[in-house]
């Protein structure tokens, strides 16, 4: 069965659609890492470009906690040669460990960057020393799994996005081969940024047609007795493919509503909701609006 990670860009940035919080000051983040391992959560997703998010989270951890990190980076945009420092090493100072669970090429673009090979380099000796658990990349679709496949076949650790409107990638015969191999699969945008969890009176005109699909996973709530959060967890945690669900929360209230409800989705609901369109399911196309709280 998959584990619960933690993500933490919130802990860096102003991060999320449905955010009403800004970023979450220190105390809450220390009381949220406490939940956490209260709740055996042990991993935790991070990166470079998220903020500060890295220091804080090498500052506010529970002293002796057994916390493992997946960080992200991405190329120096200066040009300059990736070094073991500016691909992980600095991630790991900033943490304060001296091993990392994962390390994920942020952006796709960096695949096809010149500087391919020697930071391919850098991630392999990272593993091979056993610093490094797992290299791979954090990916958004099929066209980005190709790519990631061709120029680094090796890679034993995929994050990409999954949720009860989209399992596509998720369930392709290319993640299947993958976790076949023993390549870790993680999933992210479970809630789709919280916009699954979001009343449909409040979507605003550009998520209009998610209206029928939030409308039916009301309906399957009231029938199964189950919450709209369970219902959601459920589909992915229970997935073969999944080894972790990668879930963030921008508050004490929110993260104790996951670690109840990722407790309480023993059982996965089998239900089918109406199709989108591709632009709703992609963050990276939405304007750059808040939703009304």
């Amino acid at each position: 069965m998959s584990q619960l990670i933690l993500g933490t860009v919130q802990f860096g940035l102003d991060y999320g659609i449905t955010n009403s919080s800004g970023e979450i000051p220190d105390q809450v983040v220390q009381q949220m890492l406490v939940i956490a391992e209260e709740h055996d959560i042990r991993i935790f997703d991070t990166a470079a470009d998220y903020g500060n998010s890295q220091y804080r989270l090498g500052q506010l951890a529970p002293i002796g906690n057994s916390n493992r990190y997946v960080t992200k980076f991405s190329l120096p945009t200066d040009g300059s040669s990736p070094t073991q420092e500016n691909v992980y090493s600095d991630s790991m100072k900033l943490l304060q460990v001296e091993k990392l669970h994962g390390v994920l090429f942020h952006k796709l673009e960096d695949l096809r960057d010149s500087r391919l090979e020697k930071t391919l380099e850098i991630l392999r000796a990272g593993r091979d020393a056993g610093i490094l658990s797992k290299i791979g990349v954090s990916i958004y679709n099929w066209a980005d799994l190709e790519l990631a496949l061709e120029v680094f076949p090796d890679l034993d650790l995929l994050q990409l996005p999954a949720n009860v409107l989209d399992m596509n990638l998720l369930e392709s015969d290319e993640v299947h081969k993958l976790k076949s191999r023993g390549v870790e699969i993680h999933v992210r945008s479970v809630f789709l940024q919280g916009l699954l969890l979001t009343s449909p009176s409040q979507l605003s005109d550009f998520f209009e047609p998610l209206k029928p699909a939030l409308i039916k996973l009301q309906n399957v709530s009231a029938i199964t007795g189950k919450s709209v959060l369970e219902l959601v967890l459920a589909k992915i945690r229970h997935h073969r493919y999944v080894d972790a669900v990668l879930v963030g929360a921008t508050s004490l209230g929110e993260l104790t509503e996951i670690t109840s409800a990722w407790e309480s989705a023993s059982e996965y609901e089998d239900f089918e909701l109406p199709a989108v369109p591709r632009e709703i399911l992609d963050p990276r196309v939405w304007p750059k609006v808040r939703m009304n709280p």
